[in-house]
């Protein structure tokens, strides 16, 4: 496939319809001494929004524009994106614009073509809406350049109106230096371009492209690139912000149905299936493409509403029937039981009795919990009492038992079942909608017992919002406390309360006086 995509990208380049301003090469021959330390790839298709204020990202950054080669791919707009780009192209000639005459229709081609014309040896790819940190490409590329790695993440902030959050945080959540891919948990969970910065000698060196899918294409381009990684790197701050002011509703993904969707998911499992990694690798990547990409779906307003169910459950089945010939059991690696639950039922093709796990997850707002040998427990009420799941195991659960104030300090006792106890490391007290206001605090657990004391003076320092508590668990993971109480913290200038949300969670907030 790799070599066919190659040699499409060539010809379209190549192509009478296609028009280059600025191609580097010739700008290398004239310039050869000032060489480009780092490429920038942008597909850009009727984005005349949005388009200026990802360029003049990239123009900003606190690294050297003159050392950036920034290649943009216009997928023949209709808007004036064309116009906007040729601008920016009289103005920099290190910002090359390639005019494709046809349009292709997804992202895929013309980032393919931006690799054929790039020329330096590290690689990031920018969505046209999207936009850079200030400082994004100095921290990646020092980084990378410090400790030698084909491979560097950083953090993405989701940006909307009014709210900025952090994206995939268990990419991001803490400094990694210099680490083999195998030991980046979760590294196969985020595959789409943002706050990645890689070697291009292996994406060159292996013939590693993106393949014309309607959706889905990052995830296998990605696959590829990280299975040849040897070592990377993870950097703790904001880089890429992804927008989320613009709903860009015609862009061709938006408009697939979660159906079309599910089917190139399989495509990309096959696909991987048929490379004959080392199992061990094999297993991670295909855990987070069945677990995550299938079955987490099904718990969806999409699919509960969906007619086309059972058309979704033959989907799971058959990826499931795939690896029955390899040595292990895909379902047996998943993390969520009640996704485990879910594929048994699939497997012994009790589709019914699927549709009837996920419609009560899905709707039921006050779901029963039972503690059992200090084990949590769902009590699934559509099944009957003999049915092996009526009760689903919880990974983690935790219920508030008592809260009071002293010494100045609010102080919350819980209770926290379930097999990831151990891992419970931190209390975390959010923000939900802007990234840097919360509190980080330590967390004592003896047993099932658990508590945190914060100092309300610190509370009192946090900006007007309203916030999420939550006990941060096995690096990344978040789970809400379970609270039926409410408790109002002594200050003067502003309320301060911690209170029970409408899904029974621990809840803080801090409003203005009247």
């Amino acid at each position: 496939m790799s070599k066919e995509l190659i040699k499409k990208a060539k010809d379209m380049l190549n192509s009478d319809q296609t028009e280059v301003k600025n191609p580097p090469s010739k700008k290398l021959k004239r310039l050869f001494k000032n060489k480009k330390k780092i490429s920038i790839i942008t597909a850009a298709y009727n984005v005349e929004d949005t388009i200026s204020t990802c360029v003049e990202s990239v123009i900003n950054q606190s690294y050297p524009f003159d050392q950036i080669e920034f290649i943009i791919v216009d997928d023949n707009s209709t808007d004036r994106t064309k116009n906007i780009l040729s601008s920016y192209a009289e103005k920099y000639d290190n910002i090359t614009v390639v005019f494709l005459g046809v349009n292709t229709g997804k992202a895929a081609m013309p980032r393919n073509i931006g690799l054929e014309v790039h020329t330096t040896d590290k690689v990031m790819f920018l969505d046209a809406d999207d936009w850079l940190h200030k400082d994004a490409l100095a921290k990646m590329i020092n980084k990378m350049d410090e400790n030698n790695d084909d491979f560097v993440i950083g953090q993405t902030i989701r940006a909307a109106k009014n709210e900025e959050r952090v994206h995939a945080e268990f990419m991001s959540y803490k400094e990694r230096n210099h680490i083999h891919p195998s030991k980046m948990p979760y590294l196969y969970y985020h595959m789409g371009p943002p706050s990645k910065l890689m070697r291009s000698s292996i994406i060159m060196k292996h013939s590693i492209r993106f393949p014309e899918f309607k959706f889905g294409e990052d995830k296998s381009f990605f696959i590829d690139v990280l299975n040849n990684c040897n070592y990377l790197s993870v950097i703790n701050e904001p880089i890429y912000y992804i927008n989320r002011y613009s709903t860009h509703q015609d862009t061709l993904t938006r408009t697939m149905s979660p159906l079309e969707k599910r089917l190139i998911d399989l495509e990309i499992i096959k696909n991987v299936f048929e490379k004959k990694l080392p199992i061990k690798k094999e297993k991670v990547i295909m855990k987070r493409l069945i677990e995550y990409d299938l079955l987490k779906t099904c718990d969806s307003y999409a699919f509960i509403r969906s007619e086309e169910k059972e058309a979704y459950i033959k989907i799971i089945k058959e990826a499931l029937t795939l690896l029955t010939s390899r040595k292990y059991d895909i379902i047996e690696e998943f993390d969520s039981p009640l996704l485990q639950a879910g594929a048994r039922l699939i497997e012994q093709d009790k589709y019914e009795q699927f549709i009837q796990l996920f419609t009560w997850y899905k709707l039921d707002q006050n779901k029963k919990i039972l503690i059992r040998n200090k084990k949590p427990f769902y009590v699934v009420p559509v099944f009957e009492k003999d049915n092996k799941y009526r009760y689903i195991e919880i990974s983690l659960y935790a219920r508030a038992i008592d809260s009071y104030v002293e010494n100045n300090h609010y102080t919350l006792e819980f209770e926290v079942f379930g097999r990831e106890k151990e891992s419970v490391y931190q209390v975390i007290i959010r923000d939900r909608k802007s990234v840097n206001n919360e509190i980080k605090l330590d967390v004592k657990i003896e047993g099932n017992n658990g508590k945190f004391s914060v100092d309300i003076n610190e509370l009192d320092k946090l900006d007007t919002s309203l916030f999420t508590v939550f006990l941060r668990y096995d690096g990344h993971k978040l789970i809400n406390i379970k609270r039926q109480l409410e408790n109002k913290l002594p200050n003067e200038k502003r309320n301060l309360i911690f209170y029970t949300t409408k899904a029974n969670n621990l809840g803080f907030a801090i409003r203005e006086k009247n």
